[in-house]
């Protein structure tokens, strides 16, 4: 196996040439063309990288506010679920049978919104970190 070695730099290349007896003007001229483009390109980059910044000050926004709403739902899950076991300890005390089915049932819809809404942070936060390179 042959030692790794770094590629050669390809050859810049050079500024245009004049055709045949073209004199300096049209050089410079050839010259300001290309740096015209070049200063073009560096003003689309500048767009587009600021188009970039935003986005992702967008996508931060939106990860700051589905995770309020994932504290807050957290919040309430944990809430009902306290109501919940404390409205049956009460029914239980009075010695009279109720049916809590459907309240277990409303409880449960929100554990379910709650995964959800972290399966949803999740995917949003792996937008949040750009691609290494």
């Amino acid at each position: 196996m042959s030692p790794w070695r770094p590629r050669r730099p390809e050859a810049a290349r050079p500024f245009p040439t004049p055709p045949p007896g073209g004199g300096v003007e049209q050089q410079l001229a050839a010259i300001q063309r290309s740096l015209t483009a070049i200063q073009q390109t560096l003003n689309e980059l500048t767009v587009k990288a600021a188009q970039i910044m935003t986005a992702q000050d967008d996508i931060n926004a939106a990860v700051s506010a589905i995770q309020a709403l994932l504290t807050q739902v957290a919040a309430t899950a944990a809430d009902l679920q306290t109501a919940a076991a404390n409205i049956q300890a009460e029914i239980a005390a009075l010695g009279t049978p109720v049916d809590t089915s459907a309240l277990d049932t409303a409880v449960a819809g929100v554990a379910a919104v709650q995964a959800q809404l972290s399966a949803a942070q999740q995917a949003v936060d792996a937008l949040e970190t750009p691609p290494a390179g």
